[in-house]
């Protein structure tokens, strides 16, 4: 009765040990299960820091390239600006530039006119400068005859 008892316990014992041992043996398998899990995710979570990286460093790629783009079309802006102002400033040049030539046209026209009638009026000065000389001699004649006329009369 007491060996009966005693493989009883005995048994209760090893079935107790045996259920211990593939309780330690499913949670091994559990432990095991559970660290590749956790390793494949530590790698993913790895990746997934990696590709946010490489996202963050894209983003500040595209954000470099934007301030560029945007300082390119402010210079670009200002250029057009200044390229409008420098044809406004050209346009406005022509025109002073086309008012000085017609100014110089009409004054040279009013130039040749003067020139023309300054001519003209020398040619009637040296006319009436040659007929006061002309009438100078003939009045000096005139006197002169006149005297002689006088002298003879006298005599």
């Amino acid at each position: 009765a007491t060996l009966r008892l005693l493989i009883q316990e005995l048994d209760a014992l090893v079935q107790c040990g045996l259920g211990a041992f593939h309780e330690l043996d499913s949670t091994s398998v559990k432990l095991s299960w559970s660290k590749e899990v956790a390793e494949t995710r530590a790698r993913e979570a790895e990746r997934l820091h990696s590709i946010d990286d490489q996202n963050r460093s894209s983003l500040s790629n595209l954000l470099r390239a934007v301030e560029a783009s945007k300082s390119d079309a402010r210079d670009s802006s200002r250029a057009a600006q200044t390229e409008a102002r420098l044809r406004a400033e050209v346009n406005s040049l022509r025109e002073q530039r086309d008012k000085a030539i017609s100014d110089i046209a009409e004054y040279r026209r009013k130039l040749s006119l003067i020139e023309n009638e300054l001519r003209i009026e020398k040619s009637k000065l040296n006319r009436a400068m040659q007929e006061k000389m002309c009438m100078e001699r003939e009045s000096r004649q005139a006197i002169s005859l006149a005297r002689s006329l006088d002298n003879s009369n006298s005599s």
